[in-house]
């Protein structure tokens, strides 16, 4: 068995202006898809976002041996993956209830990305972090960027937690708060920046968060099914196209399944109701 690696990551929200772009071009896809296909969303959509961007240009790195390996090579997918995260993250910017920015808030974020990024650091020493993505992280200046960074760093401690656990200093109970606390303060700050409002049409904007993830998730699927075919004998798939959910059950699509079985046994992010 291959040694797990950390997924790459990147900031959901860094650049508001180019979120709400790729909304505005997924839009009409997000509201002709079916009501039966639409489910709703279970899962933390910024970090789901910051993996399936972090990914990206490693899923891009495998086109050449997806069109060689496949007759069908998810190639449309690949090419509007982004769009697709940025727009659900831009539906979720607008679902999320409005909270209030307080220093005490800020002031912890600054606390909690510096304590992470100390953790993060020895654990790049010992070659289980990735020190590129580490390095990104650092890269970031003001508040959303640190709201970002939280996200994206409790992602990627989540993606090796099975072989940190019990050889950190870093808690289950602190990527709890770091995810929280990131989350809240995206919504509240990309809001501001993309000057968030009610939904016009007559479709609520939490509908159009199920419908905008659905659609990722409908994408990214069909991308690791791929990467997981082409990367099988590797045993790495999951360095390339990481489960978006991390509790997500990994597996490779039986030659013989259909789309209905594998959505039953897939361990999707979006349930029905």
């Amino acid at each position: 068995m291959a040694k797990k690696k950390s997924p790459r990551i990147a900031r959901p929200a860094a650049a508001p202006d180019e979120v709400a772009a790729a909304y505005h071009r997924t839009e009409k896809d997000i509201e002709a898809l079916p009501k039966d296909q639409v489910g709703r969303v279970n899962a933390d959509v910024p970090t789901a976002v910051s993996l399936a961007l972090g990914a990206l240009p490693a899923i891009e790195s495998l086109r050449g041996a997806l069109e060689a390996a496949l007759k069908h090579p998810p190639l449309a997918e690949i090419a509007r993956l982004q769009d697709r995260a940025l727009a659900a993250l831009y539906a979720h910017l607008h679902h999320a209830p409005k909270v209030t920015v307080n220093e005490a808030d800020l002031e912890e974020a600054r606390v909690q990305r510096e304590r992470l990024l100390a953790s993060a650091d020895a654990h790049v020493a010992h070659g289980q972090l990735d020190r590129d993505a580490i390095a990104a992280v650092r890269e970031g200046q003001g508040h959303l960027d640190r709201a970002n960074d939280l996200i994206a760093l409790a992602a990627l401690f989540r993606g090796v937690w099975s072989e940190l656990e019990g050889h950190t200093q870093v808690t289950e109970a602190q990527l709890d708060r770091a995810t929280i606390l990131g989350t809240t303060l995206v919504a509240a700050l990309g809001a501001k920046e993309l000057g968030t409002g009610p939904a016009t049409g007559g479709t609520s904007w939490s509908d159009r968060r199920n419908r905008a993830f659905r659609l990722l998730m409908n994408d990214y699927d069909e991308i690791r099914w791929a990467v997981e075919y082409v990367r099988r004998h590797e045993e790495d798939a999951a360095s390339y196209a990481p489960p978006l959910y991390l509790n997500q059950r990994s597996r490779p699509r039986k030659p013989d399944e259909t789309d209905a079985q594998r959505e039953e046994g897939g361990g999707s992010l979006v349930g029905n109701g």
